[in-house]
């Protein structure tokens, strides 16, 4: 069996993209999952001379995957959590298009200008309105079918990783000497879940999405992961108190020796969260990307757990799918000013966050043919190819279309990354896949490179759809429908978030300086949109 860990990172909105990679990816294990079963029904039938019956197709590669692990954080945390759900539920329609597509667009506005407007807010604590957000993952997790079992192209202990930064933190005693300690805090926290009665090596927390408190967990948790800081409302998860002991024993395992031998050591202790009540563990938690937004090493660490055998004979990948892939500025500025310093400061820790993150060495140390990676790629153009790229990632809220784009980009880019990328090489085949393809199966599917057209991998998810899906185009949209309105329902915004701040709504200087630059805030907003957007204009 050959295992698959899915990494999915943080995107804002250009989260359309993830999905479409997801919604594409499943298609294809679905289709290819139809085409073995009908072959293994024949051999069934017929086991010892199934060849030779006329519907027996060999061209169809009849080894087996599994998608294993599904670690997301921020956007890729939904992504992932989205994805989850499907697997285990029957639905007559496509969770992830409907949450990332289609978000909370309805015949009342648009979901940008809900989360600019104020209805359904209790209480102002962020930037934007977060109703219509958790109305979408109402929609989500209500009206749930739970399967009895899983599709095939999914392990039946598939794990739903969810990074989380944890903001009061987890803190632990290092022993010194002379009846001392040093505390360190991590604040780096994720939740590992698994459908119950799953049974298998791992780190896990179960959950039963029959039952309404484990869905609201879950729920809770998929939107503590995305909660953007300050954009978006902090969240107040809660996990089952247990929890802890076992995060406890991932953060500081068992010490192996050189010989194999499990070396004792004095681990550091957990000092016991003030939070805790019976076997609860509250704790206030924002966005798992600003500490791990790639959660490609932790997913790795995971799948090692479950797995040490496939994991040290490399039978299993770990495809990243990352619409803001990091990218190094062409000039390097040498400035030493305060804001210079500040920005390269902020960067620092950022980086080094993320450079610390568990599983790294583990991962870099396999062979690169291991780590696949998915990126937004578009030939027609050489800038940012997703819609959502343009306002620091926000642009996917302003348009229906500029989130269907990204989708269909996504899903274009999934058919590439199939065909032409995601295969073992042939001199690798066997031992990975444990077994020898047909003959007629290599020469239909083998994958070529793409100067010499010399074959050189065999596909680890062969695609049977017949249509080749073309690059979409950038929606066109009228000035009017983003620019303007947008730049007016941010200074609705504007005043709302003021307004809040000055609770007493008595002070006239606040109010008579916000008439006074109403009008110059209003057009430089329109300024800064109508040159984000110019693609789309």
């Amino acid at each position: 069996m050959f295992k698959i860990c899915i990494a999915m990172a943080g995107a804002v909105s250009a989260g359309a993209y993830t999905a479409g990679v997801m919604d594409y990816l499943t298609e294809a294990l679905s289709l290819w999952q139809a085409k073995k079963e009908k072959n293994l029904s024949i051999q069934a039938r017929r086991p010892n001379d199934y060849f030779e019956d006329p519907e027996y197709d060999a061209s169809v590669p009849m080894h087996e995957v599994q998608i294993e692990v599904l670690a997301g954080s921020s956007a890729g945390g939904i992504t992932a959590s989205l994805s989850f759900i499907e697997a285990n539920t029957h639905r007559n329609h496509s969770l992830l298009y409907d949450c990332w597509v289609n978000m909370a667009d309805d015949n009342k506005g648009s979901t940008i200008q809900k989360m600019l407007g104020s209805e359904g807010e209790n209480e102002i604590n962020s930037l934007f309105n977060v109703a219509p957000i958790e109305q979408i993952a109402d929609r989500a997790f209500e009206n749930m079918e739970v399967r009895e079992t899983l599709p095939p192209y999914f392990s039946p202990n598939v794990d739903l990783l969810l990074t989380v930064t944890n903001l009061e933190g987890l803190k632990y005693e290092i022993p010194f000497g002379n009846e001392r300690s040093y505390v360190i805090t991590q604040n780096a926290g994720f939740m590992d879940y698994r459908r119950k009665g799953a049974s298998t090596k791992g780190f896990f927390s179960e959950i039963d999405l029959r039952v309404q408190s484990d869905r609201e967990s879950l729920k809770e948790m998929t939107l503590s992961t995305a909660a953007y800081p300050i954009g978006l409302k902090a969240r107040q998860p809660s996990i089952h108190a247990k929890y802890l002991s076992q995060y406890t024993d991932f953060l500081f395992p068992p010490y192996v020796g050189a010989n194999g031998e499990i070396v004792p050591y004095q681990r550091p202790k957990l000092v016991p969260p003030k939070t805790v009540q019976g076997d609860k563990y509250n704790f206030r938690a924002i966005d798992g990307g600003l500490i791990n937004n790639e959660p490609f090493g932790l997913g790795g660490v995971v799948l090692q757990q479950k797995d040490p055998e496939s994991y040290k004979k490399e039978k299993y990948a770990i495809i990243m799918i990352d619409p803001f892939p990091y990218q190094e500025k062409k000039e390097i500025e040498s400035k030493v000013d305060m804001i210079s310093i500040g920005k390269l400061l902020f960067s620092a820790l950022r980086n080094h966050a993320f450079f610390s993150q568990s599983g790294i060495q583990d991962i870099i140390l396999t062979q690169f043919n291991t780590r696949f990676l998915i990126l937004p790629s578009k030939k027609e153009t050489n800038d940012d190819p997703l819609a959502a790229g343009p306002i620091f990632g926000f642009a996917g809220f302003l348009q229906k279309s500029f989130r269907q784009h990204d989708y269909e980009l996504g899903r274009k880019n999934c058919q590439d990354f199939l065909r032409y990328h995601f295969g073992i090489e042939l001199g690798q085949v066997k031992k990975k896949l444990e077994s020898e393809p047909h003959a007629s199966a290599m020469e239909r599917f083998v994958i070529r490179k793409m100067d010499t057209k010399e074959p050189y991998a065999y596909p680890i998810i062969p695609d049977f759809h017949e249509e080749v899906i073309t690059e979409p185009k950038f929606p066109k949209v009228k000035e009017t429908e983003v620019v303007d309105e947008v730049a007016q329902a941010m200074i609705s915004r504007i005043k709302i978030l003021i307004k809040s701040i000055d609770k007493t709504s008595t002070r006239w200087l606040v109010k008579a300086e916000m008439l006074l630059f109403q009008s110059i805030l209003r057009k430089a907003i329109k300024k800064y949109l109508k040159e984000a957007l110019k693609n789309f204009i």
